[in-house]
């Protein structure tokens, strides 16, 4: 039985480390972006209905993502399932699965705002850019790797 020589394999077998830290990564990655809808959420055209009869929160970016470094549990009571109007500095324009999303700066290095955009907001969306300061009202939904926003709609 002849074996493969290391030269001839393929990148990813010769670092299986470095390809399973990546894969790990990739998946933090995708649960963050995705989410899954949870119990009892409400839809995108209550959302919208509900800025009008809630109380919404307005925060910047970097302060709704330090709050939540500081203290997850306690920014979770004060966030969580609340309208929350947030502004900040365009990180990312993205589409992943179908579901767009713009990232904010928050100061910190690696996590930021995750604002998922309501479906009417594509066009809006495409208008902007990175760099660009921006106001939007979503539903916070917790932080895993980024905090994130649901249902957003741009100002």
């Amino acid at each position: 039985m002849a074996t493969e020589h290391p030269q001839n394999q393929s990148w990813f077998k010769r670092h299986k480390i470095l390809t399973g830290i990546g894969g790990i990564f990739l998946f933090f990655i995708l649960v963050s972006a995705l989410g899954s809808p949870k119990e009892g959420q409400e839809t995108a055209s209550s959302d919208t209905e509900a800025v009008t009869t809630e109380q919404v929160i307005t925060i910047s970016a970097s302060q709704l993502y330090s709050d939540y470094k500081q203290n997850e549990l306690a920014a979770d009571e004060k966030y969580k399932g609340k309208m929350i109007e947030v502004s900040g500095t365009v990180a990312t324009i993205e589409e992943m699965f179908g579901q767009k999303f713009i990232t904010l700066n928050t100061g910190d290095i690696i996590g930021k705002i995750q604002c998922f955009l309501d479906d009417s907001e594509g066009s809006k969306a495409a208008s902007l850019t990175v760099g660009q300061q921006i106001i939007l009202t979503g539903k916070g939904d917790g932080m895993s790797f980024n905090v994130a926003l649901r249902n957003c709609v741009i100002k």
